[in-house]
């Protein structure tokens, strides 16, 4: 699978049926009990009470999604994995990148706005 953001990952996963999207709000409490309610498919939350950020689970629960995130048959991951781990890619530093675009600092950090 080519590099891409977190969202067509999980726009990728939702059209390969390996994903379930809920769009009404749910409380933090409940997420433990989505997961548990779809154990064989990752799970996005998009809105929860009182969270800015969205809640992306069980994106690598069971050896189909490795499979399928690996483009590989599922026989054949473990050895996958470990050819992939013999040439990684070594990291490119940069000043800016989207992960980058809000930083926080001293009193202004609130880790209330995490699904946590």
């Amino acid at each position: 699978m080519p590099q891409q953001s977190l969202s067509e990952f999980v726009d990728d996963m939702e059209k390969a049926g390996l994903l379930v999207r809920i769009t009404d709000q749910r409380r933090v409490d409940e997420l433990p009990m989505i997961m548990e309610n779809h154990p064989t498919t990752a799970v996005l939350v998009e809105n929860i009470e009182g969270c800015e950020f969205q809640f992306l689970a069980n994106a690598y629960s069971n050896h189909d999604q490795y499979a399928w995130a690996m483009g590989c048959p599922k026989p054949r991951v473990g050895l996958e994995m470990v050819e992939r781990a013999r040439h990684r890619i070594e990291p490119i530093i940069v000043d800016d990148a989207p992960c980058k675009e809000v930083i926080v600092t001293g009193d202004d950090v609130d880790m209330t706005i995490f699904p946590m």
